[in-house]
């Protein structure tokens, strides 16, 4: 990182915006704040969190994601050095580092999230249902609504595009019913100027275009799911509550596929680049579907395996040998439905034809930029590679194009989880290393 975007105290800032809730963004939020710093953090969505919100558990040791996650988010949460602005998200950045002037545009929760006691009344008896995007649009929700119990802020909210009195001035009945009287209809978009002295960029990374599974069926054959459909349908607070069932006849699969380098790796949709964690979180999903289903039959289809991390590879020879997974090095083009099977062709490495029936076919989809990544970059000011992550220089992986502006996680380009906290932890890098004359918040934390 470029260590002299602190050149004198004079006119500095003492606080640093963090775009984006996920655990990297909350992560440098924890460290940037224990240096005594003020933090802005900035999150499109209702919650913090981010994708490992949504993981059952994490690999290379299995161990439950929101077990591992949640604590940060309730010291966030609870940190009188971190604002956590929801439905925000940034609009413009004028200045230089040291002094940057931030424009945040903060979107209506309609419901005040400090009045809000969390019981639940308003989602309740919402009569507006909504498919639940939490849980992969494989269950329901209501437009009121919080994503999970764990959730921070712990306040529920309003989906603006589902709700009945936001769009037609009708029905208003949680307003009724809500005993901490919360609910505020008359909330507004507002735009928020803060001033900071540095900024650290953490969207997260974006999904693969629907288009690239739908050549697989998915969407025309119910029982060919995404990984994080897969996820979410063996988690146990997802939507069977854990039990892992095929979606069209609620039946327990006896053979499952999985499917890699579904958009990565692959010149047809743009995405010529390995997506880094495709591979070991294969392993780990079919590791977790051996414990629910003893008896099923796992294959996994590769090109190749890819375990660069510590101790991943050891972790997938293990789970291969303690399981008796099926490795089958082929790249199936397509998947056919027939008589309520899907069928897979693939040619082996002797130049067989072979044909096989599964119940299950899982797509291990790749991690592409953030959504929104094109306007982010303009509001912010800083230049993207040809893929659309943030471009940064092989011996400071870290700075973008503009001085005083950073990046980490997955916007850097594809990474897991355990590389996007190493790279929040250097977030902190040109603050910890700045002049004793840079301005600062009082120090809470003792």
């Amino acid at each position: 990182m470029d260590t002299n975007i602190f050149k004198s105290t004079k006119g500095l800032v003492g606080s640093v915006l963090v775009v984006g809730g996920g655990v990297a963004g909350v992560q440098t939020s924890l460290d940037l704040t224990g240096l005594g710093y003020k933090v802005y953090l900035v999150e499109k969505s209702a919650a913090i969190g981010g994708a490992m919100a949504r993981l059952d558990k994490t690999f290379p040791t299995n161990d439950c994601s929101l077990c591992i996650l949640a604590p940060k988010l309730v010291e966030a949460g609870r940190d009188p050095n971190i604002e956590i602005l929801t439905n925000a998200e940034l609009v413009s950045l004028e200045g230089e580092a040291g002094a940057f002037k931030a424009d945040i545009r903060c979107r209506p929760r309609f419901i005040d999230e400090e009045a809000c006691t969390g019981c639940g009344q308003c989602s309740l008896y919402c009569p507006r249902v909504i498919a639940d995007d939490y849980n992969a649009r494989l269950d329901i929700s209501r437009a009121a609504h919080i994503d999970y119990p764990q959730a921070v802020p712990t306040s529920y909210y309003i989906d603006a595009k589902a709700c009945l009195r936001v769009n037609y001035d009708t029905c208003g009945l949680c307003a009724s019913l809500c005993q901490a009287r919360a609910i505020r209809f008359d909330q507004e978009e507002e735009i928020r100027r803060l001033d900071v002295g540095a900024v650290i960029l953490a969207p997260g990374f974006g999904r693969i275009n629907e288009e690239v599974f739908r050549r697989y069926g998915w969407g025309r054959y119910e029982d060919v799911l995404t990984a994080f459909e897969f996820e979410r349908l063996m988690c146990a607070s997802g939507p069977t509550s854990g039990s892992i069932v095929k979606i069209s006849d609620r039946s327990h699969p006896r053979r499952i596929a999985f499917l890699q380098c579904i958009g990565s790796r692959d010149v047809t949709c743009g995405n010529n680049y390995c997506s880094s964690v495709c591979c070991m979180y294969a392993i780990k999903q079919a590791t977790m579907a051996r414990e629910h289903l003893p008896e099923a039959e796992i294959t996994l289809f590769y090109m190749d395996i890819r375990t660069h991390g510590k101790g991943f590879d050891a972790a997938r020879e293990r789970a291969i040998r303690e399981n008796g997974f099926r490795i089958i090095y082929a790249r199936p083009p397509r998947v056919e439905g027939i008589d309520g099977m899907l069928f897979l062709t693939y040619v082996t490495p002797e130049g067989n034809h072979v044909s096989e029936a599964f119940d299950m076919v899982i797509l291990s989809q790749g991690l592409e930029a953030p959504e929104g990544a094109e306007g982010l970059a303009r509001a912010a000011g800083i230049d993207l590679n040809p893929y659309d992550f943030a471009a940064t220089g092989i011996y400071a992986p870290l700075s973008t194009s503009r001085a005083g502006i950073y990046v980490i996680g997955a916007f850097q380009g594809p990474k897991d989880i355990p590389d996007s906290v190493t790279q929040a932890g250097g977030g902190r890098g040109p603050l910890l290393r700045s002049p004793p004359g840079c301005p600062r918040q009082p120090d809470s934390h003792g």
